[in-house]
């Protein structure tokens, strides 16, 4: 009997804590002195007002109202009450969080790449002096490399025997008054190197000339010299190098990222250290085909005017590049995006007071612009201060509501 009794007093007891413990845990989980409430997921209600309308196949779709979907589905209403992960933060409360938003809007994006380059001589403005004939040096009107020399000026005497055998050639024919071997020892002499005005010269005086001057074939200047008094040559070795500096190359560097942005024909605009008061227009001339290995790096043209000489090669650049605008897309400012190793999120606002995180897919950003591809509709407010805060607590809820079956 007492055992019956004791059994009946300790059931007594656990049903009055179990209710007096009731209301405390209600309150516990509907009360939030911070003023920041994670809401659960719960059937919609019918006689509330929806927060707006979704494909039932995409939910990034939304729209203010009722209507169709791209599939021509009806579109769904969504209900405060069913928005999963929404936070809730009193509107008194917002302003202690620093929380501030932007409305997301359709645009497109300016992009300006910026990197660094050299100046480089133009190649296709180089030009490399050979001997066409073996032979002795006897001269050298060039001292030392960067020596400026201009178109017609000699660089170096030569003495060959075989010029002066084909001069003598030459002389024969004209006193024997031979057409056709006028011509053609005068083409040969030509290929040989010399000048029209030297053979004519020689036609009219009728003596052998022992050194034969060589000319430069440009303006410029001495890039290379290996012409010494004295030297043997042959054809094969390059004896001096000129380039003309009224044009000039400047070689910058794309990183891999960045190649997909420039384009022949874009802008550029360039400066130098050196020379902090002046800039040079141009415009992208080629994109070269291939990949640094050890820099990952692709190397653009620029070609420049360079009439004063101002740019020296070797010299240090700035590059801006005016690679264009983006296709258009929902511009949002780059601090709102939170970057995670799987996907990216936005925090948006919902009414009045909720928030949410939503999955958004970046593209191209640019001057602390964002150009969203997915996940966002023009008109959205973005929440762009406090968004940590906030997809926290919304992950969590979240992820509770789950674990719950909500």
């Amino acid at each position: 009997m007492k055992k019956l009794v004791f059994g009946a007093l300790v059931g007594v007891s656990l049903f009055a804590a179990g209710w007096l413990a009731q209301p405390l845990l209600s309150s516990h989980s509907t009360a939030n002195h911070s003023g920041l409430t994670a809401v659960p997921s719960e059937p919609s209600v019918a006689e509330k007002e929806p927060l707006y309308w979704v494909a039932p196949m995409d939910s990034n779709y939304r729209r203010d109202g009722p209507g169709k979907s791209p599939m021509g589905m009806d579109l769904v209403p969504v209900y405060e009450e069913s928005v999963e992960g929404l936070v809730q933060i009193d509107p008194g409360f917002q302003a202690n969080f620093g929380i501030t938003t932007v409305t997301a809007q359709s645009g497109r994006l300016a992009l300006a790449v910026e990197t660094v380059g050299f100046v480089d001589y133009a190649e296709d403005d180089v030009s490399h002096v050979h001997s066409r004939v073996e032979g002795w040096i006897e001269k050298v009107y060039v001292y030392a490399v960067g020596d400026e020399v201009r178109k017609g000026e000699p660089l170096f005497e030569l003495y060959s025997p075989e010029v002066v055998s084909a001069q003598n050639e030459l002389i024969a024919n004209v006193q024997r008054n031979n057409t056709a071997l006028i011509a053609a020892t005068e083409r040969r002499l030509q290929l040989m190197g010399l000048d029209s005005e030297t053979i004519a010269n020689i036609k009219r005086g009728g003596e052998v000339v022992d050194s034969i001057a060589f000319l430069a074939p440009s303006d410029g200047v001495v890039t290379s010299l290996m012409a010494r008094e004295g030297m043997y040559v042959e054809p094969s070795l390059e004896l001096l190098s000129i380039a003309d500096l009224n044009e000039v190359w400047v070689r910058a560097e794309l990183f891999e990222q960045q190649q997909a942005w420039v384009e022949q024909g874009q802008a550029v605009t360039v400066t130098v250290a050196g020379l902090p008061r002046r800039q040079w227009e141009g415009e992208v001339d080629y994109i070269y085909p291939v990949v640094s290995n050890a820099l990952r790096t692709a190397q653009l043209r620029v070609v420049l005017t360079n009439h004063d000489g101002a740019l020296k090669p070797n010299m240090f650049t700035q590059l801006r590049i005016e690679a264009g605008v983006t296709k258009s897309g929902i511009v949002v400012p780059e601090q709102a995006l939170i970057k995670g190793e799987r996907s990216d999120r936005v925090v948006i606002r919902v009414g009045e007071a909720g928030f949410r995180s939503v999955r958004v897919r970046a593209g191209l950003s640019a001057n602390g612009e964002v150009i969203i591809l997915r996940g966002l509709s023009e008109g959205d407010q973005v929440v762009t201060s406090g968004q940590f805060l906030i997809d926290s607590e919304s992950n969590i809820s979240a992820a509770s509501n789950r674990l719950n079956g909500q």
